[in-house]
């Protein structure tokens, strides 16, 4: 029986310029690193990035916010990209327990050094995922850094049916705070579908925890339609819509 052959890929950059102020040069930049990428078994990834580079993401759109509530930009870094899929729980652009948009960018759009991480996903079995992810990056507050860390657990089930469990923590020298949510998406029947989702929020620098739910149902045959979903977001009040389409 011949080994099975191990993904190995080393991506090295170096960039390196002068500085120039009113013309006049100022100082030589030079900047190193690196993104490793190793698959240590079939099932078993290794993703691992020191001193991070985006120089090849395009940049976000320029948009003015008139609401109350911050802009959401979808991710467009590779680092993040990959096994997205896994971290994600929640409602896509409303309520997400984890947007990884959230780290190395400030609150005013500016792109913050990611000074390296690691990202370690399995697939213990056929139906079993768990995914690890730790990123050190710069504070917007620009003091000390932000350390990210989330952990993912989610079990397959048959006819398209999940459970998942997601936990994440985020620490530096000025605050902390811990995030965990569970979901589960049943599939009723081939024409119906529930998905479900808790959480939860400490902070050390709010008053009292938040807390986030959200219940969706859809029925979908040749001739009857309708959805049905009812949700809350940091004590707000219970917001229920249904749809009829004969």
């Amino acid at each position: 029986m011949s080994p099975v052959p191990r993904n190995f890929q080393f991506t090295p950059y170096v960039r390196t310029g002068r500085v120039y102020s009113n013309f006049e040069y100022e100082e030589h930049v030079s900047t190193t690193g690196f993104d490793i990428k190793y698959s240590l078994t079939p099932r078993l990834t290794l993703d691992a990035t020191y001193n991070t580079d985006f120089a090849q993401v395009d940049s976000d759109q320029v948009r003015i916010n008139l609401g109350r509530y911050s802009l959401f930009f979808p991710e467009t870094r590779p680092l993040f990209l990959e096994s997205l899929s896994l971290f994600n729980v929640g409602v896509p652009w409303q309520t997400q327990l984890f947007h990884s948009r959230r780290i190395g960018v400030a609150p005013n759009g500016t792109r913050l050094p990611i000074e390296g991480g690691l990202r370690l996903t399995v697939k213990i079995n056929q139906r079993t995922n768990l995914g690890f992810m730790h990123i050190r990056a710069d504070s917007a507050r620009q003091v000390n850094n932000d350390n990210f860390t989330m952990l993912r657990v989610s079990r397959d089930f048959p006819e398209r049916s999940s459970l998942g469990l997601l936990g994440t923590h985020r620490k530096s020298k000025a605050s902390s705070g811990q995030t965990i949510g569970l979901n589960a998406s049943v599939r009723l029947s081939s024409v119906s579908e529930i998905h479900v989702f808790v959480a939860t929020t400490n902070r050390d620098t709010a008053s009292s925890d938040e807390h986030a739910y959200n219940f969706y149902n859809r029925y979908n045959s040749s001739t009857w339609k309708y959805e049905l979903w009812g949700c809350t977001k940091s004590g707000r009040d219970l917001v229920q819509k249904f749809d009829l389409i004969i």
